[in-house]
C-alpha cells in the first residue's frame, strides 16, 4: 500500500474526514474514493462485550441444516 501525507491543502479539499470523497482526475473520471477511517460506515455497531457475549452464548444452525432447508424450498 502506498502511503501519502497530507499537507494542509489536499487536507483542505478532502474536507472534514468525516464522510468518503470521490477522487476525479481532470476530466472528471473517478480515480477513486478516500475512505476515512472515522467513516461510520465501517464502525461496528456493536461494542466488543456484545461480541463476546454472542460468541459465549453459542447457538444458531449447522451450515448442513441451512442448506438442506435451501434445497427443500428449490
Amino acid at each position: 500500500m502506498t502511503r501519502i501525507t497530507l499537507d494542509g491543502a489536499l487536507r483542505e479539499r478532502l474536507g472534514d474526514l468525516q464522510n468518503v470523497v470521490e477522487v476525479e482526475d481532470e476530466s472528471g473520471r473517478v480515480v477513486g474514493r478516500f475512505v476515512p477511517a472515522t467513516d461510520p460506515f465501517f464502525a461496528p455497531m456493536i461494542d466488543d462485550a456484545e461480541i463476546e457475549r454472542r460468541l459465549a452464548k453459542g447457538g444458531g444452525r449447522s451450515l448442513q441444516d441451512i442448506l438442506a432447508d435451501l434445497e427443500a424450498r428449490a
